[in-house]
């Protein structure tokens, strides 16, 4: 029987530390609850990544995408973090992957400040997300509890 798929989907920059962490805190624990977790950063090296993570000098723009893509495609449900970390840049990259998603009917789950009200009342965005909750714990033991084929 194959294992549930949680995809990881948010800012990826290396000048905003909390963007890099919160991935590395949540899969261990999603992992252990008997996902399969796919992060857009596993095989990158964040030392190599330049312009703040936009770029992998060792990967072209159509090999991030089409393994992003492929990635997003073969999940059970995608944990997004839709905060940018007061790190000033959009979260093109996740938009996309949210708006994947949604085509292909595969839920979202967002975790979001409350006062965020352009990822809470952005009609596109509002839209994608499946279930919001205000802190990564809270949308980890959802996943848990929701996708888990243990619950």
């Amino acid at each position: 029987m194959s294992r549930p798929v949680v995809y990881l989907a948010g800012l990826i920059s290396t000048d905003v530390p909390e963007s890099l962490r919160w991935r590395i805190e949540a899969e261990p624990l999603l992992t252990e609850a008997g996902f399969e977790v796919l992060s857009p950063m596993r095989g990158k090296d964040p030392a190599r990544l330049l312009r703040g993570g936009l770029v992998d000098p060792c990967l072209t723009a159509k090999d991030v995408l089409a393994r992003d893509y492929q990635d997003v495609a073969r999940s059970t449900v995608i944990l997004a973090h839709l905060e940018t970390f007061e790190g000033g840049r959009p979260l093109l990259g996740t938009i996309a992957e949210l708006a994947w998603a949604w085509q292909l009917r595969i839920p979202v789950v967002g975790m979001v400040d409350r006062e965020n009200v352009y990822m809470l009342d952005h009609p596109f965005v509002n839209e994608f997300v499946s279930h919001y909750f205000n802190d990564e714990d809270s949308a980890v033991d959802f996943i848990i509890e929701y996708y888990s084929k243990r619950s």
